[in-house]
């Protein structure tokens, strides 16, 4: 009924000119022909002919061939909506034929469409539709097989055995029936669902029971008439039995299979010898024998093609080695060549699209970074280890939340009814019971005679009510404790997910120390100036705002307030960036002038956030306030993006306004300007983001505003550093009044004494 056709010419127009003249089923293959020359050409004419081949075949209504090419949807569009529609049409074109096996092709592969898609639920209701249309034992063994893989994915591992179970015993049944046409399949067929059960029970750690379905897979397999397959699945099993067994702490029984599936597959010059010496090099790491790991590996990576999937595992488990025999042995040569082995898996995770590989190679490459002193990059590697993280909690979450909440429902839903079940047959026993006692009643007052008969009956039935009453309220009990048990497992999965949590938050917490360590420490700042203080105070764990200081040339010190886009992670993650342009174009270039700084950094940002002339495509960027002092002539200058500069004198406070511009591409980008300040002794300059009089709080929620913020600065500017810096910190949380943080805020003040 399905078929795939693929006609080969030398020539595109020999195709092109045999459908002129073709006609009903020769002029469908032929458009499935160029079809399959323009996919492997990744050519869109591909669904131009696809349409045409589709649309023909309603012409002539051929409904097989239409509902092959609904089928055929699947490997040409991506869109959702479309893929549901066509599939659906397929379903309707079959039961139009009235044929039983195409309308369960027809459910089946839509149930197919969505496992690959991973909407398991949705899936079971089309298998469940499919298989009332089977009359055959082998398509219903298939489709039992495809419904455990979806329990078994939506985490009803109690369903998943039932039906992997239900269709172990269709495929002995047909053996029993011994066809010789069909052996090899059934034979397959068998092999394939005690691997099933073999990993469901190795999931849920039932390790000897997950043994012994692979054991039972060693002797179906010599029944197989073919030497080569037989070899393969043999070497395979004794993979898995590998692991299974490493798992248990059984290491030199593991390694024993491992040699045995090397041997087979070398026998028959197996290219699978890779997954041997790849599971090897995963167990020798779990073994922290890490050369042993690297070797194996090697081997693998040597043996694996153009295979993408196994180079991202491999190479990822190759960094992974170098890494732990780096940190056992301070190695810095096996730091680099973690990194390098790390770069090497990324390229071919990305075409994979393995997340929780990702996020492990990118925990390689930010420890690496780290261990070699390199922080930028290290927290560039850290920050993409907590988005990768961040997406695996949420998908974690999610699939527990969901898988907890539709067993929890459906077990509560069975177990009402149970309960219920229960109640009633409790009340009916008792009815029959108050019945009887009636009905003895009347017999005494009608019959005296029967009195005694009578009585001992009632006896009897009454103990033996009794009886059931006792045995159902010990079932009742027994749901109870089931009840308790479920919500102990609720209460385990919340704990994992907490656990989770704190995993993430220990991330971000790493990633501060790496920002941390990019500022100017207390004693570095001590340095450069006679008195100063800094009030910090992020609005999350990182921070979008940041403060920086340097000596350019023993002459000047430079300074500065910055205010990066956003806050958390993505502000933190600018930060960095501009940090370290700071550092490169005030220490390296020992520039000097405060409005050329600011110009240098503008082009390096739109550089590095690849912002085009679209003032659309980005605006990231930051707002600062740049100060740079000469220390042989007390002038101090001042350039600033968005935020102002405040210096008071003897009491008086004066305000050196910004450029309305940020550094970054701005709609009317304006030439940076720089102030210059001949400073005398005593002179106080502050620098501010402006997360401090954004802040709301006070009795009416508002914000506290630049006005009140320089009101501030003149009552306090005369005290001591350290005086002013706990007096804003005060006013700050005292204006907060209850009211959350809204932002990162930083203010720095510096006095000369010169």
């Amino acid at each position: 009924i399905l078929y795939t056709l693929n006609l080969f010419s030398s020539n595109i127009n020999d195709l092109l000119n045999q459908l002129k003249a073709a006609s009903g089923v020769q002029k469908i293959r032929i458009y499935d022909s160029l079809i399959n020359y323009y996919v492997d050409k990744q050519n869109d004419s591909a669904i131009i002919f696809y349409f045409k081949a589709l649309n023909y075949a309603k012409k002539i209504k051929d409904d097989t061939s239409i509902i092959n090419h609904y089928f055929m949807a699947v490997d040409l569009f991506s869109d959702f909506d479309t893929l549901n529609s066509f599939l659906d049409s397929a379903i309707y074109y079959a039961k139009k034929t009235g044929i039983d096996t195409l309308i369960g092709i027809a459910y089946q592969n839509k149930a197919n469409w969505y496992i690959n898609i991973g909407l398991y639920k949705k899936a079971i209701l089309y298998l469940n539709e499919a298989i009332k249309y089977y009359k055959k034992y082998d398509r219903k063994a298939d489709i039992y097989n495809t419904l455990g893989v979806c329990y078994k994915k939506i985490g009803f591992y109690e369903l998943a055995i039932k039906y992997y179970q239900l269709a172990l015993k269709l495929i002995e049944k047909q053996l029993t029936l011994k066809n010789p046409k069909k052996q090899t399949s059934q034979y397959l067929g068998l092999a394939s669902t005690l691997n099933n059960l073999a990993q469901l029970h190795y999931a849920q750690k039932n390790y000897e029971t997950a043994l012994k379905y692979y054991y039972q897979i060693f002797k179906i397999v010599d029944s197989l008439k073919n030497p080569q397959q037989k070899i393969n699945i043999k070497a395979s099993t004794y993979l898995s039995v590998a692991k299974v067994l490493n798992t248990m702490g059984r290491n030199q029984e593991a390694f024993k299979n491992i040699e045995k599936a090397k041997k087979l597959f070398s026998q028959i010059n197996s290219p699978f010898i890779l997954y041997a010496y790849l599971t090897a090099g995963q167990i020798y790491i779990d073994l922290n024998e890490y050369q042993k790991a690297i070797e194996n590996l090697d081997s693998c990576i040597n043996l694996a093609g153009n295979r993408i999937p196994i180079l991202a595992n491999a190479y990822r488990e190759l960094a992974e080695a170098y890494l732990h025999k780096a940190e056992k042995n301070n190695s810095k040569a096996d730091y680099h060549k973690a990194i390098t082995y790390a770069f090497k898996a990324l390229k071919y995770i990305k075409q994979t699209h393995t997340i929780y590989s990702e996020n492990k190679v990118y925990k390689v490459l930010y420890k690496a970074y780290a261990a070699l002193g390199n922080y930028q990059k290290a927290f560039k590697y850290a920050l993409e280890f907590i988005k990768t993280n961040e997406i695996i909690f949420n998908q974690e979450k999610t699939k527990v939340i969901e898988e907890m909440e539709a067993k929890y429902q459906a077990e509560k839903k069975q177990q009402e009814i149970e309960k219920q079940k229960l109640i009633i047959e409790k009340q009916n026993i008792e009815m029959k019971r108050q019945r009887m006692q009636r009905n003895g009643l009347i017999a005494i007052i009608l019959l005296l005679t029967a009195l005694a008969y009578i009585t001992y009956r009632s006896y009897r039935q009454k103990k033996r009510d009794n009886q059931i009453i006792q045995q159902k309220n010990k079932e009742l009990e027994q749901a109870y404790e089931e009840i308790r048990v479920q919500r102990d497992q609720l209460q385990e999965q919340k704990n994992k997910i907490e656990k989770m949590h704190l995993q993430l938050e220990d991330s971000i917490r790493y990633a501060k120390r790496i920002q941390t360590a990019a500022m100017p420490s207390p004693e570095q700042l001590a340095k450069l100036f006679d008195e100063y203080f800094v009030f910090f105070r992020p609005l999350q764990i990182v921070s979008g705002d940041f403060y920086w200081a340097k000596k350019i040339s023993n002459r000047y010190i430079a300074f500065t307030v910055a205010d990066c886009t956003g806050h958390g992670v993505p502000g933190a993650f600018v930060s960095m960036l501009g940090i370290s342009l700071l550092n490169e174009i005030v220490q390296r270039r020992e520039i000097t002038k405060a409005s050329d700084v600011l110009e240098e950094m503008r082009k390096e940002i739109k550089l590095s956030l690849q912002q085009s002339t679209n003032f659309e495509d980005s605006k990231d960027g930051m707002d600062l306030a740049l100060c740079i002092y000469d220390t042989q002539t007390h002038v101090l200058q001042f350039a600033g993006a968005n935020n102002p500069m405040y210096l008071i004198r003897k009491g008086q406070l004066f305000e050196y306004k910004a450029v309305k511009n940020p550094v970054a591409i701005y709609i009317r980008e304006k030439p940076f300007e720089t102030h210059y300040i001949n400073l005398e002794p005593g002179d106080t300059v502050y620098l501010s983001s402006d997360g401090f009089y954004d802040q709301p709080g006070g009795p009416n929620g508002r914000k506290f505003m630049r006005r009140n913020f320089k009101q501030l600065l003149l009552k306090i500017w005369d005290l001591p550093m350290d005086e002013q810096k706990n007096i804003i910190e005060m006013t700050f949380e005292e204006w907060k009044n209850g009211y959350k943080q809204i932002d990162d805020v930083c203010v720095m003040g510096v006095r000369f004494n010169f």
